[in-house]
């Protein structure tokens, strides 16, 4: 269930650990970058293998978006106010643009939130679908839930998930 893994990953004790999955992540796409070109390929995508690397780079260095800034206020002997940014929760995001889904299944990592993809495209053996698997593998690697990230069509969004829903993004971008 996308909440409790995301709750899980939050809490995550290892400070970097959103660093070390995306330098991971890297390392294992490069190792299956014949077999990405080659969906690319059969699927006519519109996408090359060097964007896709580009958006895991992007997305590793904006961890802004999708989070929330947090107040932490401290009174001892002198006052202290803080702030920091913390993950949102579970995100839906609809999307049918290869580019959008690639995005966002690598935003789930850098910003530490739940990201469910609800889209009418995406194929089981598709580009997509290929990402996910070596972004799974990655997550399961360093012990986090690879419910952080699903991809389901939107008649396939689990009741409980529903419930639990904390952002909504829909095709038209709004929140």
């Amino acid at each position: 269930n996308a909440k409790k893994a995301f709750e899980n990953y939050a809490a995550a004790e290892e400070y970097q650990i959103s660093e070390k999955i995306c330098e991971y992540l890297k390392e294992r796409i490069k190792l299956n970058k014949d077999n990405i070109q080659e969906i690319i390929k059969l699927a006519h995508a519109n996408i090359t293998f060097e964007e896709i690397l580009n958006i895991l780079q992007q997305e590793y260095e904006e961890i802004y978006k999708y989070k929330q800034t947090i107040k932490s206020i401290k009174i001892d002997e002198k006052y202290a106010l803080s702030e920091y940014l913390a993950p949102l929760g579970v995100i839906v995001v609809e999307t049918e643009e290869v580019t959008n889904i690639i995005s966002n299944i690598f935003k789930a990592i850098s910003t530490r939130n739940a990201i469910i993809l609800l889209s009418n495209k995406c194929i089981p053996y598709g580009l997509e679908s290929l990402i996910l698997v070596i972004v799974q593998e990655a997550l399961n690697k360093f012990g986090i839930d690879s419910n952080i990230i699903q991809i389901l069509k939107p008649e396939n969004i689990p009741n409980e998930d529903r419930e639990k829903i904390d952002v909504l993004v829909t095709y038209d971008g709004q929140v």
